[in-house]
């Protein structure tokens, strides 16, 4: 057995081991892992490459390989953290590195270690707090820094801290409330400035406080409402000011208050309605002015009034219905009007009503049905008109009448399909016509029918499957053509 045979057996044993595993080429020869390290292999998901040899880990360290995840590289050496301070590894989510040593922490001060969530560092020095004031820490969440004094609240006055919540500075003096009013302090709330003083309200009226939500400066006076008429206040609501005196509703009328809900104004005066008829007040609602007199309805008729709801006006007469037919009334619902006279039905025939529904003129007479044959009338749902007879059906053949759901019209003949074949009739549902004979199937060879569901036709013949190779049926789903062989999928 020479080298080359042995060299080949050897590559093929290795191939074998590494079916299932991950391979790579490294100078020729087939070695497992997906990277190369010189001439061998290895895996990047735990190993890495350093100086040629390969180390665990994913990075190198002076030759050494280490993982990044909890160690760093400090001047050569492995250290575990994720920082490096003075050659010492250390990790900067609780630590920190202060002028070359690692302190608890995460802020430094001087190269001492401190946190910031409770300390800060003034002038060197770890204090107590957020914040600095002339060396000294505070909270600013309740202090404040006042002319480099620690003071209680979060605004200063002349040198001394308050609260703004609830407090504010008035010439240099601390005052309760959030407005200032001649050096005192108010709040706006509940009270008001005016002219110095403080006053309850949030307006002023010649130097005085009042509510404007009651109440209205009325030519320097307070008055109670929300408008003035003439120096007097009242509430627009329910009241108005009519020639400078105050009257109850919401219009005027020659000087007097009227309600416009249930009153009008008619030539100056009051009237119960919502619209005027010859002086007279009246509800147009139920109501209407004929010829300035006020009458039932909402149309007139010859100066009478009348419902269009239920009556109409013909030649100045008013009649039941909602036509007019010869001066008589009638209701277009149920009724028609045939040559001057009212007919039952919606269409006439020959001056006689009829109903379009049911029925239909054929040649002046009055027929059952909707359509005509030959004078007659029939219902074209179930029936047709055959050469002038009325025939079963919805279609003809030769004279006869026939239903297209489920017959049709072989050269004159009614036959049972939908589809005919040398004058019979079939189904193309289930048949199908091959060289002029029906036969079972939806597809013909060599003049037998067959089903392109499960068959195909090979050369002339009727084969079990979708495809055909070298004169026989296969199905594509589980095998294939080979040379002209089948095969199963996957075999070639």
């Amino acid at each position: 057995m020479n080298y080359k045979v042995l060299l080949f057996e050897a590559i093929l044993l290795l191939l074998r081991n590494l079916q299932f595993n991950e391979a790579v080429t490294c100078n020729g020869f087939v070695q497992p892992g997906n990277a190369c390290c010189g001439s061998q292999g290895y895996s990047t998901s735990t190993q890495t490459c350093c100086n040629g040899f390969i180390k665990t880990g994913n990075a190198c360290c002076n030759g050494q390989g280490y993982s990044i995840a909890t160690q760093i590289c400090c001047n050569g050496f492995i250290k575990t953290g994720n920082a490096c301070c003075n050659g010492q590894g250390y990790s900067n989510a609780t630590q920190k590195c202060c002028n070359g040593f690692i302190k608890t922490g995460n802020a430094c001060c001087n190269g001492q270690e401190y946190s910031t969530t409770t300390q800060t560092c003034c002038n060197g020095f770890i204090k107590t707090g957020n914040a600095c004031c002339n060396g000294q820490g505070y909270a600013t969440a309740t202090e404040t820094c006042c002319d480099g004094f620690i003071k209680t609240g979060n605004a200063c006055c002349n040198g001394q801290g308050y609260s703004n919540a609830t407090q504010i500075c008035c010439n240099g003096f601390i005052k309760t409330g959030n407005a200032c009013c001649d050096g005192q302090g108010y709040s706006t709330s509940t009270q008001t400035c005016c002219n110095g003083f403080i006053e309850t309200g949030n307006a002023c009226c010649n130097g005085q406080g009042y509510s404007n939500a009651t109440q209205k400066c009325c030519n320097g006076f307070i008055k109670t409402g929300n408008a003035c008429c003439n120096g007097e206040g009242y509430s627009n609501a329910t009241q108005i000011c009519c020639n400078g005196f105050i009257k109850t509703g919401n219009a005027c009328c020659n000087g007097e208050g009227y309600s416009t809900a249930t009153q009008t104004c008619c030539n100056g005066f009051i009237k119960t309605g919502n619209a005027c008829c010859n002086s007279q007040g009246y509800s147009n609602a139920t109501q209407i002015c004929c010829n300035g007199f006020i009458k039932t309805g909402n149309a007139c008729c010859n100066g009478q009034g009348y419902s269009t709801a239920t009556e109409t006006c013909c030649d100045g007469f008013i009649e039941t219905g909602n036509a007019c037919c010869n001066s008589q009334g009638y209701s277009t619902a149920t009724q028609t009007c045939c040559n001057g006279f009212i007919e039952t039905g919606n269409a006439c025939c020959n001056s006689q009503g009829y109903s379009t529904a049911t029925q239909i003129c054929c040649d002046g007479f009055i027929k059952t049905g909707d359509a005509c044959c030959n004078g007659q009338g029939y219902s074209t749902a179930s029936e047709t008109c055959c050469d002038g007879f009325i025939e079963t059906g919805n279609e003809c053949c030769n004279g006869q009448g026939y239903s297209t759901a489920n017959q049709t019209c072989c050269n004159g003949f009614i036959e049972t399909g939908n589809a005919c074949c040398n004058s019979q009739g079939y189904s193309t549902a289930t048949q199908i016509c091959c060289y002029g004979f029906i036969k079972t199937g939806n597809a013909c060879c060599n003049g037998q029918g067959y089903s392109t569901a499960t068959e195909t036709c090979c050369d002339g013949f009727i084969e079990t499957g979708n495809e055909c190779c070298n004169g026989q049926g296969y199905s594509t789903a589980t095998e294939t053509c080979c040379t002209g062989f089948i095969k199963p999928i996957g075999a070639c």
